[in-house]
């Protein structure tokens, strides 16, 4: 499920401790160069360690603007040029299975020997962020020439334009090697390194020509700050730049009622998620449902989604009217039109292939594996078939004695053919030249 997000107000960004970089105890407020790139024109005065609070200034002029942190004023129409660090509101309430959680040590300013607390990390969602390396950037760019790279399906939205996530066949090829490539396809997409093409226009400055700048774009983690007491998380740098507060230069102060904020939630919150979670996301995207809804529908894509594949869609309607008899009619047929959505999404995708290929192949070793027990399990049952009665004796009589009773010596009889039916056990005594009146397993 989706992340609920927000910014904070400059009060709220001071009361956590978030400044500067080059102080040492802080969330650095770093902007990686590429965000800093998106934008076309970037002002002088505006530094990498400038981002977006949610409180609104109304200066001497009466000229609109909002507060940047740290220690400025920004105009509204000027917003975009500035990054924006954004906070989870209820990291306690995710389901997302692949954070990670990692605690640093802070120091005091006053006695850098003394430990004063520990912060705790987690990574949750990636997104682009930082350039790739020029000798990577050509690699890349070659391989896309030749179209040799694989998409993995999901796009990420910057100035209203979608660009397209890929990652190379060497990738893939890697962690089927080391045997990482697993049955769940969110884990090989994050255990994959990702890589976004972005291209601009930009006028030439001899003249003045427009041409098409390329930049190649790693998607990392996004690495959070979580404080427990609380319920936020706040992303350690600031992870984008080039979204506006408001499309119309009008801000009264209600965070929840712009452009930003909108973008936060309705488009950043899904496309940071991992590729599966992407894209049951996608496939509920516009469809007008409620919460209680919606999880009928994750419980459906977890359980039943491999069975509703085989399905027509008119017996896709049935399954659900049948498993879920209470709902609504709309709601069955907006259930109905998001699941045809995910399996059309998902059915051409190289990640998905690959996982349900692992997944076949595992299920065809477990199978070969229960055939083979049971074979071995059947040689083991029938091998006194390849012995006779005789036999048999002629071996138990290698470890017996005169002097051992009945009891002694069927026991050992049983320890070496435990599969020895009762009509045997009397014919392998009769061959030791024992006569028992009554015999007794």
């Amino acid at each position: 499920m989706k992340a609920d997000l927000t910014i904070l107000s400059a009060e709220d960004y001071k009361k956590y401790n978030i400044s500067t970089r080059g102080c040492s105890d802080v969330l650095e407020a770093l902007t990686p160069y590429f965000w800093s790139s998106v934008v076309e024109e970037v002002l002088q005065s505006y530094r990498d360690d400038l981002y977006m609070s949610s409180t609104r200034d109304i200066d001497d002029d009466n000229n609109v603007g909002i507060y940047v942190m740290p220690r400025c004023f920004s105009t509204l129409e000027n917003t975009k040029k500035i990054s924006v660090k954004p906070v989870i509101k209820n990291p306690s309430n995710l389901t997302y299975n692949f954070t990670t959680k990692e605690e640093e040590l802070f120091r005091s300013e006053d006695d850098p020997n003394k430990d004063v607390r520990r912060r705790c990390f987690f990574k949750y969602g990636v997104y682009p962020s930082e350039l790739v390396s020029k000798k990577n950037r050509k690699k890349l760019e070659r391989a896309y020439k030749k179209n040799k790279l694989i998409k993995t399906g999901k796009e990420y939205t910057i100035d209203s334009k979608k660009y397209e996530e890929y990652t190379l066949p060497s990738e893939i090829d890697r962690i089927k090697l080391y045997n990482l490539f697993s049955t769940d396809v969110n884990g090989n997409y994050l255990y994959v390194k990702k890589y976004m093409r972005f291209t601009k226009k930009v006028q030439t400055k001899i003249f003045k020509r427009e041409k098409e700048e390329v930049y190649w774009v790693n998607v990392n983690s996004i690495e959070w700050y979580i404080n427990e007491k609380d319920n936020i998380a706040i992303s350690r740098y600031n992870v984008f730049s080039g979204v506006p507060l408001t499309l119309d230069n009008q801000y009264y102060g209600n965070i929840e009622k712009t452009y930003l904020y909108e973008f936060l939630n309705n488009t950043f919150s899904t496309e940071i998620l991992p590729l599966g979670e992407y894209f049951i996301e996608k496939s509920m995207e516009k469809i007008d449902i409620s919460d209680s809804v919606k999880e009928i529908f994750y419980e459906i894509i977890n359980e039943d989604i491999d069975v509703l594949k085989m399905y027509q869609t008119k017996n896709i309607l049935y399954y659900v009217k049948e498993k879920y008899s209470e709902l609504k009619d709309k709601d069955y047929e907006n259930i109905v039109v998001g699941l045809l959505k995910y399996i059309s999404l998902t059915e051409d995708n190289y990640l998905y292939q690959e996982t349900e290929q692992k997944k076949e192949l595992q299920s065809s070793l477990e199978e070969k594996e229960n055939k083979e027990n049971k074979i071995m399990e059947y040689k083991k049952q029938m091998r006194l078939n390849n012995k006779t009665c005789e036999e048999i004796a002629d071996d138990v009589s290698k470890y017996i004695s005169s002097n051992m009773t009945i009891d002694e010596i069927t026991e050992a009889i049983y320890s070496m053919y435990p599969y020895v039916k009762h009509e045997e056990l009397q014919e392998i005594l009769n061959e030791l030249d024992i006569k028992p009146k009554v015999l007794v397993r």
